[in-house]
């Protein structure tokens, strides 16, 4: 699909901020990832992907891709 987001990895380190950043340490830095869903919250964004489905993550870890 071309609508497809695309995320690039840049940190995999659990901040210790949200419960999803204990799943950061799955993710490898410098790959790329397919978002097939994004949840807005008050004080941070969760990301989930299509690579690990089910799986939330914090925005931090990710950069989006042009």
């Amino acid at each position: 699909n071309s609508e497809e987001r695309k995320v690039l990895c840049i940190s995999n380190e659990d901040h210790k901020f949200y419960a999803c950043d204990k799943n950061a340490p799955l993710l490898k830095v410098g790959e790329q990832y397919t978002v097939s869903e994004v949840e807005v919250h008050s004080w941070h964004t969760a990301v989930y992907l299509k690579e690990f489905p089910g799986v939330k993550f914090n925005s931090v870890c990710f950069e989006e891709i042009e």
